[in-house]
């Protein structure tokens, strides 16, 4: 499935050619974190032909869809969650007749929404959903800016924003689920089944997985300002609801501006730490290793998939292994069993480099299924993955006037069963390979067209395992142009507004239309520094897509510091529309330093998140906010402070 609400389908894991099985589109709110984030077909599929899906709709609770198109450019845009079924017809082999069964979630963010869902071995569907508060620097009670569904219940004042998390009438920051058999007893036209809630205190539980051997769940909730979390929620029916703490914790540790303000809730926690259940395992934002990986950090984490492997796709020693991934620090991990569970402490990379990871699943063959989200591509790991050598080519250009000289690497080229390489090139696309046994090539085109370029490798291993990798070039076209803004770096505040636009020309300086043009608006946030210049600890979260259009503005949207603003533009050849080029342009937001003094000196304040003791100077984006909270009382120099 694809984050925008179209559903794809394949008749088997071979198959490649892909059909669109659905196009849910204009429900789904598809911007930042939110869309099309979950489907689970029925337990008894396809002899019953449901499937179920999670996802952001494009309307509030009630009210028509769509409102916003998937664009939101001021960051707060009112819409609601779904869960929903569509109806397999195998004969058209496509989903009809969808179903909203139920429609809740009030949210006015652009993230924290609607997360997993899966059916348990108690044919229950199990559903996650994050705590839908405003996602800024700082927490957000139910106040500014205004807000047309602050309180998770609405006789309590404690039950704001952020809150509903710990609110036992609100959906937020919850794990839920309903029977199959109310499921199956439902139709159109009646009350929605009743949500149970299974476990709450979630941030954004974007994702989890049953555990096959236990059928409890394993459940990573994304972090805030410096913990990320992997919870396992026993079985349905095992116990009372669980609270996993958030916003009154994070990770094992208090947080400072939630504990200020005193909240019934959170306070009863504190008192009874016993009633806060802790993560099964935990890492810090700063963490450099991780199992036994180091990893980039810096201030940049998110644990946002987990699966397990339950049947033949790996040797045995993974049987019923957790497998779970982090979308900043570029991997996934495996966890294996010990005689006494899930071994944390032998934790183990599987696969590193490989960022932006949303979905780990196992598939039918028992291979592990791994989504990256910008990338739009699913790689496939089992065993037999090692059965014959990955091929990769990369060439220094693909296009370009002729004569064009094109010099092709073959690096991150391995052989998995450990033997010696060999190499053999077609340059020529001819289907001959008559080209240089060596590693790299250098080939120079004097005709125009697209060209297949192939190099085969072959192992020294028993069996001479061989593959074949494949790259196009395209002699004689081109694509050049240029992104033009009406600000520049270091020159505009959090809420102007910043039009782009952008002229790009062919070989021929023949303009390219705007249907051809798709656009990324994305958030990079990093570590440390005033400024996005070290890519390692960066991670992105996406502003806005725009399809068809030359230009659009924006309304610069509010983040921590440092932040900057990446504008990708994704250009189609008019002739060849295999060829897409991409031009990218980033632009630096101004920034302030705030300063904040107590009276007396001395007095620790929290500013967004972190504790400080005062006189502060902190930087910040300008026009952004900035949440300011003190401890109430305090000790200084003997005398108490409220």
């Amino acid at each position: 499935m694809g984050k925008g609400g179209i559903i794809y389908t394949a008749d088997n894991v071979e198959d490649q050619t892909v059909k669109v099985a659905a196009d849910i589109s204009t429900q789904v709110f598809n911007n930042f974190d939110k869309g099309l984030v979950g489907l689970a077909p029925h337990p008894d599929f396809p002899t019953n032909r449901h499937v179920y899906l999670s996802y952001a709709r494009d309307g509030e609770i009630g009210g028509p869809v769509p409102i916003y198109n998937d664009l939101c450019p001021s960051g707060i845009c009112f819409t609601s969650g779904a869960i929903a079924r569509m109806t397999w017809d195998p004969d058209q082999e496509i989903l009809t007749n969808l179903e909203e069964i139920i429609v809740d979630w009030c949210s006015g963010s652009t993230t924290h929404a609607m997360g997993d869902l899966r059916f348990d071995s108690q044919r229950n569907l199990i559903f996650s959903a994050g705590d839908n508060t405003f996602f800024s620097n700082a927490l957000n009670f139910g106040e500014n800016p205004p807000n047309r569904c602050p309180f998770g219940d609405p006789n309590d004042p404690e039950s704001g924003g952020v809150m509903q998390c710990q609110t036992p009438a609100a959906t937020s920051g919850k794990l839920l689920y309903i029977p199959l058999a109310e499921l199956n007893a439902w139709t159109r036209g009646q009350p929605a089944p009743q949500m149970r809630e299974l476990a709450r205190g979630f941030r954004n539980p974007y994702r989890f997985a049953v555990d096959p051997a236990t059928n409890g769940l394993y459940l990573g909730d994304v972090g805030f300002g410096e913990w990320e979390e992997i919870n396992f929620i026993p079985p349905v029916g095992s116990g009372p609801v669980r609270n996993y703490g958030w916003p009154c914790f994070e990770g094992t540790l208090v947080q400072p501006s939630v504990q200020s303000r005193q909240f019934t809730r959170c306070e009863a926690l504190y008192r009874n730490p016993e009633t806060h259940s802790r993560a099964a395992f935990q890492y810090t934002h700063f963490d450099t290793q991780v199992g036994n990986a180091v990893t980039r950090a810096g201030g940049a984490s998110a644990v946002t998939a987990i699966g397990f492997s339950s049947r033949d796709g790996f040797p045995v020693s993974y049987r019923n292994s957790l497998f779970w991934a982090d979308y900043t620090r570029g991997g996934f991990w495996a966890v294996r069993r010990n005689a006494t569970g899930l071994d944390w402490d032998n934790m183990q990379m599987m696969v590193d480099g490989m960022s932006q990871i949303v979905d780990i699943t196992e598939g039918p063959d028992g291979a592990l299924y791994v989504s990256q989200v910008w990338a739009g591509i699913v790689w496939r790991f089992n065993a037999a993955s090692r059965e014959r050598p990955v091929v990769r080519i990369t060439p220094s250009v693909r296009s370009g006037s002729l004569p064009l000289t094109v010099q092709f690497s073959s690096a991150g080229t391995l052989d998995t069963t450990g033997g010696a390489l060999t190499y053999a090139w077609d340059l020529d696309g001819s289907g001959q390979f008559a080209g240089p046994a060596t590693p790299g090539a250098t080939f120079t085109y004097t005709g125009a067209g697209p060209v297949t370029v192939s190099l085969r490798v072959r192992s020294s291993s028993a069996g001479n395992p061989t593959n074949v990798g494949t790259v196009q070039v395209f002699p004689g076209a081109s694509l050049s142009g240029t992104l033009s803004f009406n600000v520049s770096d270091w020159a505009f505040a959090i809420g102007d507004n910043i039009r782009f636009s952008a002229d790009i020309r062919t070989e021929t300086n023949a303009v390219v239309p705007a249907s051809n043009f798709q656009w990324q608006v994305l958030i990079s946030h990093c570590y440390p520094g005033p400024e996005c210049t070290n890519t390692a600890n960066c991670h992105q979260h996406l502003v806005n897509a725009y399809a068809g259009v030359a230009a659009e503005t924006l309304s610069a949207p509010d983040h921590e510091y440092p932040s900057d603003l990446e504008f990708i533009l994704r250009v189609q050849h008019p002739t060849y529309p295999e060829l897409v080029q991409t031009f990218t342009r980033r632009l630096q937001p101004n920034f302030v330093n705030a300063q904040v003094t107590t009276n007396p000196p001395g007095l620790d304040v929290i500013l967004n998140i972190f504790r400080y003791t005062s006189p502060v100077t902190l930087p910040n984006l300008q026009n952004g906010e900035l949440s300011l909270d003190a401890l109430s009382p305090q000790m200084v120099c003997s005398a108490s402070f409220t």
